[in-house]
């Protein structure tokens, strides 16, 4: 038998609900509404990962090792960060 999961029901308030099932080895003290919180936040960073594959080139990495790897995702990262913030001060809405 393998760890205790916790199962995640989450259904929206409209006409036609919308049901999703999640699954979650989290500690028991974690609350219900984190657990929704950060499922939600899944599509938010997904998002985020896509961005940074085209605009600060995430995905065109040609490392030999971890550490290269571990070099070239902060930086592409953190170049995301910085056009991110860049379009808010010039007044662009960033992608929701």
């Amino acid at each position: 038998m393998g760890p205790e999961e916790t199962l995640l029901v989450t259904c929206t308030v409209e006409e036609h609900p919308k049901t999703s099932y999640s699954l979650s080895n989290t500690s028991a003290d974690v609350s219900l509404e984190e657990l929704v919180r950060v499922k939600h936040e899944r599509h938010r960073v997904e998002q985020l990962f896509e961005e940074a594959k085209g605009e600060t080139g995430l995905a065109h990495y040609e490392v030999r090792g971890w550490q290269g790897w571990h070099h070239h995702i902060t930086l592409a990262l953190l170049a995301l960060w910085f056009c991110l913030l860049e379009k808010q001060r010039l007044g662009e809405k960033p992608p929701r």
